[in-house]
């Protein structure tokens, strides 16, 4: 049993419910038993160390946002060299085709591309923990929802004169999702080694039962306290003392030093 600093119990839906006030999600990993179950174990862990989920969704996303943050960049450029065009057309009072084609492209980009973001920092908002996707979410919203307010104000009234942000809160966010997408490939580069070191554990053990026998079992279901035979030739598959015997072990994958330790 697990214990915090207070002495009292510590259990998984502890972890869990402590992750998720930080604004995450999580879910423990639990085996059915036996070998079937010790392999959907080892599946679930290898799915969430690849992050391939992940990085399927950001790279739709990041799709989107820069097939729609091109053309809404390029007007913001032209309209900032102060190159006259079509984009400068009157439909309404002082409401341009600029405002509505920046409108059309960013709502996609700011509701669909970056509604991870919105999602994040309303669980933040709830547990009063403030993170990166808060400010993120902020000053895109801000930005966005203002842009609205003045695209109305600029068709009711014709001495309207206010600018809208749409293409910042869309380039915004286009920049983000593709930093984000960096960072998600980085992290699985992490979880491969981890992967590798995964596999250099046995996926079972001999197990020593208290009439003396003994049993090979699944590595994932060992308890605290399980008294374990390791013959010559084959890993350690858990953290453990020496009770009975003497042998020698390779702790490269450990300590990093090729030289074997006597146990």
């Amino acid at each position: 049993d697990v214990e915090d600093a207070a002495g009292r119990p510590f259990d998984m839906a502890d972890v869990v419910r402590l992750v998720e006030s930080l604004g995450f999600t999580c879910s423990e990993i639990t085996s059915g038993g036996g070998a079937d179950g010790d392999s959907k174990q080892q599946d679930a862990m290898r799915d969430a160390l690849s992050r391939e989920g992940e990085i399927l969704e950001l790279k739709s996303k990041l799709i989107v946002a820069i097939v729609l943050c091109i053309p809404v960049i390029i007007l913001m450029w032209l309209d900032g060299l102060y190159i006259a065009g079509p984009w400068e057309y009157k439909l309404h009072n002082n409401f341009t085709v600029k405002e509505l084609v920046d409108f059309v492209l960013s709502t996609p980009v700011v509701l669909y591309s970056g509604q991870g973001y919105f999602i994040r920092a309303a669980r933040s908002l709830v547990k009063l923990s403030f993170t990166m996707d808060t400010l993120v979410a902020f000053g895109v919203g801000g930005a966005y929802f203002f842009s609205i307010v003045a695209g109305i104000l600029l068709l009711a009234d014709e001495k309207a004169e206010i600018e809208t942000y749409f293409d910042a809160a869309a380039a915004l966010i286009g920049f983000m999702l593709f930093g984000k997408f960096l960072e998600a490939y980085a992290k699985r580069e992490t979880g491969d080694a981890l992967m590798k070191l995964m596999d250099l554990a046995p996926p079972t053990a001999t197990l020593l039962n208290d009439d003396g026998t003994e049993s090979v079992v699944p590595t994932s279901t060992l308890t605290v306290g399980a008294k374990l035979r390791v013959n010559p030739g084959c890993s350690v598959p858990v953290d453990g003392a020496v009770a009975e015997g003497s042998s020698t072990v390779n702790e490269a994958m450990v300590t990093g030093e090729p030289r074997s330790e006597e146990h």
